[in-house]
């Protein structure tokens, strides 16, 4: 299993490409909420690991939401299979759409430190690459 910070910074930085793809035009529009895009990113490549808080969510739901009375008789009522197919989910390959996060737990068993630095590096430098790119595009098209 690859350490939580590797998994965002892969999720960052793929969310980063994917926003420079769009046109400058588009980018500019969205300016003011591209920070909150990015770390959406990121803890989109962290949501496979819900399955270390499945414990927490059955005593929850078991000791406390199924005793509500509002919801009694609805699809409300009961979360169980919810959180059985979270805890399904971390083990399927279905676990790939979050960023590649089980291909990360595979290749990286031991939660190496170094690997994580590795992937927070190449974060931060896909992140200046793209900083200096977006200025340059910036001022040209001011020219124009």
């Amino acid at each position: 299993m690859s350490m939580a910070i590797g998994h965002f910074a892969v999720g960052t930085s793929a969310t980063l490409v994917a926003y420079q793809m769009l046109p400058l035009h588009i980018r500019i529009k969205i300016r003011i909420a591209q920070f909150f895009i990015f770390a959406l990113g990121g803890l989109w490549a962290m949501l496979r690991d819900l399955n270390k808080f499945t414990g927490t969510m059955h005593y929850l739901n078991d000791n406390y939401w199924t005793k509500i009375e509002l919801f009694k008789g609805t699809i409300l009522s009961d979360f169980t299979g919810i959180i059985n197919r979270i805890e399904a989910l971390h083990e399927s390959n279905w676990a790939n759409i979050f960023f590649l996060h089980r291909l990360m737990d595979i290749v990286d068993k031991n939660d190496s430190p170094l690997i994580s630095g590795i992937l927070i590096f190449i974060m931060l430098s896909i992140a200046a690459f793209f900083v200096v790119k977006e200025i340059i595009e910036r001022r040209t098209s001011r020219r124009s």
